[in-house]
């Protein structure tokens, strides 16, 4: 089993100790544990890295990945998601490393899901939460975890303004390692890098965490699906209407790298940036510039 990891810069012998993890995050196999910590000491021949510290191809080597590697990166359970839940409530932070490995193993799960996701059943959709933990928090005590009775859509707009956005899209990755079909998470226009530079998310990781971590999050953000259609009749999507079908959407590719027409890149616009209007028939273009 070999995994690729983010290089960190930094005291490796640090580090290694971070990787003897509490039980909020576990491993599925201590063959998984070990080959992270031979990579971390140098036994493995480590990846190329960049000024800022964040490997490069990281991207190209998620993508390569079989999907049968995933089970051998951290997992949660509920026992450890209920934990971190009561400590986040009394303000504590999801340890470094605890964070990073939720992070990546997220990130390889989102890119195995289609760019428009269909669910079924009974779902709760949630609306911007924009960084508000006790919004959230309100969420989750009213409807209880994704799987228990309902499914959840984010719909986009978890980062920026509010000060708790790094517990809460954390919190979400558990809950999406837990129950893979029970939660999705939209992109919204504010899981951008851009808007994360000026409203906040990105202050926010370097306050608690550092730049590794943020560009881990921004990678992860950019393989979030575009929408959500619930029981083949509700279209969710962060922004508006857009100029295509939903089959047009489903192939717009996702990732860091991914390479979009520009009709694909204007109904991405679209789907993430268009607001409603009472005044307004049809469409016009917003008076944001985008959208």
């Amino acid at each position: 089993l070999k995994l690729q990891f983010l290089y960190f810069i930094g005291n490796m012998k640090a580090l290694s100790r971070g990787l003897r993890l509490g039980s909020r995050v576990r491993w599925h196999s201590e063959e998984a544990r070990a080959a992270v910590l031979r990579h971390f000491r140098g036994e493995e021949n480590r990846p190329d890295v960049g000024a800022n510290g964040v490997a490069v191809g990281m991207e190209k080597r998620l993508r390569e990945m079989a999907p049968r590697e995933v089970t051998g990166l951290p997992c949660v359970t509920r026992e450890s998601i209920e934990r971190v839940l009561a400590e986040v409530r009394e303000g504590r932070r999801v340890p470094l490393m605890d964070a990073m490995q939720t992070i990546m193993a997220a990130t390889l799960i989102l890119q195995q899901e289609p760019s428009v996701k269909k669910m079924s059943g009974d779902v709760v959709v949630v609306g911007d939460l924009h960084g508000s933990l006790g919004d959230f928090l309100h969420i989750i005590d009213t409807y209880g975890l994704p799987g228990d009775r309902y499914q959840f859509v984010f719909n986009g707009d978890i980062v920026d303004r509010g000060n708790n956005a790094c517990e809460i899209i954390l919190l979400l990755f558990m809950l999406k390692l837990y129950t893979p079909n029970a939660v999705h998470i939209n992109q919204g226009n504010h899981e951008d890098k851009t808007c994360t530079m000026y409203y906040g998310f990105f202050h926010e990781c370097i306050a608690k965490y550092n730049m590794q971590l943020y560009e881990c999050m921004m990678t992860a953000f950019s393989w979030l699906p575009y929408a959500a259609v619930v029981n083949d009749y509700v279209f969710v999507c962060h922004g508006g209407l857009f100029d295509g079908t939903i089959d047009d959407i489903a192939a717009v590719p996702r990732g860091t790298g991914a390479q979009l027409t520009m009709k694909q890149r204007d109904m991405v616009t679209d789907l993430l940036w268009s607001d409603p209007s009472d005044s307004v028939e049809n469409w016009q273009h917003s008076g944001r510039g985008v959208g």
